[in-house]
């Protein structure tokens, strides 16, 4: 399962996956950041500045996710570049 998956789990999911895979500390900690860190790019790494649609105006989902879409417009939301 890639970042992008683990990121759209719910946190019992999620936290259910890291037992049956066995992470424990040092890798389970860097597993959820980055997990959160994916979960968060839209709004905290630059990505939608205004915290809305650039399509319709409508404002940002609280938990928006790249690849998600807008429910007012359905425009795609996508991840910031790569810097």
């Amino acid at each position: 399962m890639n970042i992008a998956e683990l990121a759209t789990l719910s946190d019992e999911a999620f936290e259910r996956y890291m037992k049956s895979k066995g992470f424990r500390g040092m890798a389970a900690w860097t597993l959820s950041k980055k997990r959160r860190d994916y979960r968060d790019s839209l709004r905290e790494q630059g990505q939608y500045l205004t915290g809305e649609c650039p399509d319709c105006g409508e404002p940002l989902p609280p938990m928006a996710l790249p690849g998600e879409v807008c429910p007012a417009c359905d425009h795609v939301f996508t991840a910031p570049a790569a810097r």
